[in-house]
C-alpha cells in the first residue's frame, strides 16, 4: 500500500516554513521527489536553455517557481494521487508538480514523430536515475512501465543556474550559487536527516571546492580511493561514511547523464544495499 506524503517528516515543513519566511538567494529551488525519502540525489543544474522563450517559462515554472508549489503541497497536503498526468492537454503550469514532475513518463528515451507527438520517454539522466533506484531497491523495470524513482528519493541540484550543458570552466554566477545553496540550504537538517547521499556533480567538486566541501558540507569522511569501474573516466566514484554520530553514506560521482554503464549504477548501488541493511533502513 502506498504511504501518504508527510510534510512534516524529516523537518521538511520547518524549511519550507523558514524559507517562506525569510526568502535567502539562490535557495528558493529546494528540489523534487518524495521529501520523506531515505536517498537524497544531488546533480549540477537543472538542463533549461535560458536563451529561449520555452526554457524561460520552464524555468519559472520548475526552479523560480519550486518554493511555492512545495508550500502550496504543504498547505493542501497533495499526495501522489492528486497529481495530473503531464501528457494530458492542460496548461504545463497546472499539470506540473515537484512531488512528481511530469508524471506519466515511461522508461524509454524520450522522442517526438514527425507529426510532433511524444512517446512519453525520459531524458538520459533520468532514465538513470531510475535503473540505480530499482537496482538498489532490487526490482526490474521494462520499457514502457512508468517511472517511478521520485517516490524513492528526494533530488536536488548543487546550483540553481540553469544551462542546457554544464560549463566545463569556472563560472563566478555557478560559484556564487553554489556557496549560498551550501551555507543556506544543504547545510538545513532537512537535507542533513538524509542517510544515504548520492552527489552525482562530477568535475564540479574539483572546479568549486572552495564553495563546498563534501566532507565538511555532511559530516562525512572520504575513504582515500576512488573506485575506477571502468577505463572510461565519467564510471567512478568515491565513497564516504560519517565518522561519529548517526551513519551516513555519501557517494560522489560522475553526473548520471551520457556514458554511464550500467556497471558503474551496480557497483553504486552494491554499497548502497550494504549500508542500507547494515544500518536497517526501510526505503
Amino acid at each position: 500500500m502506498e504511504k501518504n506524503i508527510d510534510y512534516t517528516l524529516n523537518e521538511f515543513g520547518n524549511l519550507l516554513d523558514s524559507l517562506e519566511k525569510h526568502p535567502i538567494a539562490n535557495t528558493s529551488y529546494i528540489g523534487t521527489g518524495n521529501p520523506n525519502a531515505k536517498i537524497l540525489i544531488i546533480g549540477k543544474e537543472c538542463a533549461i536553455d535560458l536563451q529561449t522563450d520555452n526554457g524561460q517559462r520552464q524555468y519559472q515554472r520548475e526552479i523560480k517557481n519550486n518554493l511555492n508549489l512545495w508550500l502550496q503541497n504543504s498547505k493542501t497536503n497533495l499526495q501522489y494521487t492528486d497529481i495530473q498526468d503531464w501528457f494530458t492537454n492542460i496548461a504545463d503550469e497546472i499539470k506540473f508538480n515537484p512531488l512528481f514532475p511530469f508524471y506519466g513518463q515511461l522508461f524509454k528515451k524520450d522522442r517526438i514523430n514527425k507529426n510532433g507527438e511524444s512517446n512519453k520517454g525520459t531524458n538520459a539522466t533520468w532514465m538513470n536515475y531510475q535503473k540505480l533506484i530499482d537496482k538498489i531497491r532490487g526490482v526490474s523495470r521494462t520499457n514502457d512501465k512508468l517511472i517511478d524513482f521520485h517516490k524513492f528519493t528526494f533530488i536536488s541540484e548543487l546550483n540553481d543556474v540553469c544551462f542546457p550543458k554544464s560549463p566545463v570552466k569556472y563560472n563566478h554566477e555557478i560559484a556564487e550559487s553554489i556557496k549560498q545553496r551550501t551555507n543556506n540550504l544543504f547545510n538545513q537538517s532537512f537535507f542533513q536527516s538524509f542517510p544515504v547521499v548520492i552527489v552525482a556533480t562530477g568535475m564540479y567538486q574539483r572546479l568549486y571546492q572552495d564553495e563546498i566541501d563534501l566532507q565538511k558540507c555532511f559530516k562525512v569522511t572520504w575513504d582515500g580511493k576512488t573506485n575506477n569501474v571502468s577505463e572510461k573516466n565519467y564510471n567512478w566514484f568515491n565513497v564516504h561514511h560519517s565518522s561519529q554520530g548517526t551513519p551516513k553514506l555519501v557517494i560522489h560521482t560522475n553526473q548520471l547523464s551520457m556514458n554511464i554503464t550500467d556497471e558503474l549504477l551496480t557497483n553504486i548501488s552494491k554499497v548502497c544495499v550494504e549500508f542500507i541493511q547494515k544500518n536497517h533502513i526501510t526505503l
